[in-house]
């Protein structure tokens, strides 16, 4: 079940990327970037509940938690709906913070509210998943949604505000994939310490990888066309082509990753001093092997056939205007570089 949750977790930043670069339909980007946020919060959370169950079955004294239904039922709405409402406290007070930064008198107003986001970020995770035992992802989104809601006229330079977001994103990302990737090198590889206790990744488990793979995708179709119904009928609506690229779209990536390096590190801290160890060091490691797989497959797969497929399925128009803009983009590089090329030709050091 833990290893359900992990791979229930999506990750839109390449399809984002694409979606913007190709110029889809905002309503599709709105759709695949709010399903992500929600599903990962909602992926985290059973991830956390199944988790403490799976280490319950360990056997060692004060690990995990012996979980029943109904107490599952009331830990899921305690973090939930605890996370959501962290979530908006810290909100309301990020938006308290903008609202004395937002005078626009002075550069240092416009970074100190910059560094306010991010501190608040950290602090509503921390103190949501630490302190009070709910959901941090979720918490965090919900604060996010809460300041974008109401303090959008607040933010002083909405350029600068974005663009640190977006660099850190990237830092975040890339070492988080560099160190699940440095992970998933070792369990693939079969390194002595992981086959030892069993967990050995075989010829038959790579079949079982593409096999999940395929399961993978065909249960995000029927889940996605299950409720497309509902969908098409409510908020920003929907159609059958967008349907079909969000069921293309499930990308697995960073929260995945995140859950299976945690998992891993938890069982093999947990099971140092269990004798009977092999059989939970097996499980974290196929675990982590194949999550780590389904991550590579559908980058490379579902990542690379998502601008071929948005163009069969009609969803990427190229407008009159965007095609005169792209034009004029392009006349405006040529001239520049020509104009350039010509200072440099006479300039005394490249006339010889």
């Amino acid at each position: 079940m833990a290893f359900g949750a992990i791979l229930a977790a999506t990750d839109p930043v390449a399809v984002s990327s694409l979606l913007n670069e190709v110029g889809a339909p905002p309503r599709l980007k709105m759709h695949i970037s709010g399903e992500s946020m929600f599903n990962d919060g909602s992926s985290v959370v059973f991830y956390t509940i199944f988790k403490n169950l799976y280490l319950y079955e360990t056997g060692k004294e004060d690990v995990g938690e012996n979980i029943d239904f109904g107490w599952g039922v009331s830990i899921f709405a305690q973090m939930a709906l605890g996370g959501a409402g962290i979530g908006i406290a810290f909100g309301l007070g990020l938006l308290f913070i903008l609202y004395s930064l937002s005078r626009r008198l002075e550069r240092e107003e416009n970074i100190m509210q910059v560094a306010a986001t991010v501190t608040t970020a950290y602090l509503c995770f921390y103190t949501s998943e630490e302190v009070c035992h709910c959901s941090g992802v979720i918490a965090v989104v919900i604060c996010g949604i809460t300041t974008r809601a109401f303090g959008a006229g607040m933010i002083n330079d909405p350029h600068l505000m974005e663009s640190f977001w977006i660099l850190l994103e990237q830092l975040l990302n890339t070492i988080l994939f560099s160190l699940g990737g440095v992970v998933w090198g070792v369990v693939i590889a079969n390194d002595k310490e992981r086959t030892d206790t069993g967990g050995k990744f075989s010829g038959t488990d790579w079949g079982y990888l593409f096999l999940l793979y395929v399961l993978l995708n065909v249960i995000r179709f029927v889940i996605i066309f299950g409720f497309y119904p509902l969908v098409s009928r409510i908020g920003l609506k929907s159609n059958l082509r967008e349907a079909t690229f969000m069921s293309y779209g499930g990308l697995r990536g960073a929260v995945g990753i995140a859950l299976a390096i945690s998992l891993d590190s938890t069982v093999f801290s947990v099971t140092a001093d269990i004798p009977a160890s092999f059989v939970f060091r097996k499980d974290s490691s196929k675990v982590f092997g194949m999550v780590g797989g389904i991550a590579l497959l559908t980058l490379l797969i579902n990542g690379t056939l998502a601008g071929p497929l948005l163009i069969k399925l009609g969803l990427v128009r190229n407008t009159a205007t965007r095609e005169k803009i792209l034009t004029q983009i392009e006349e405006a590089i040529t001239d520049y570089a020509t104009d350039d090329l010509l200072h440099l030709l006479a300039d005394p050091r490249f006339q010889d």
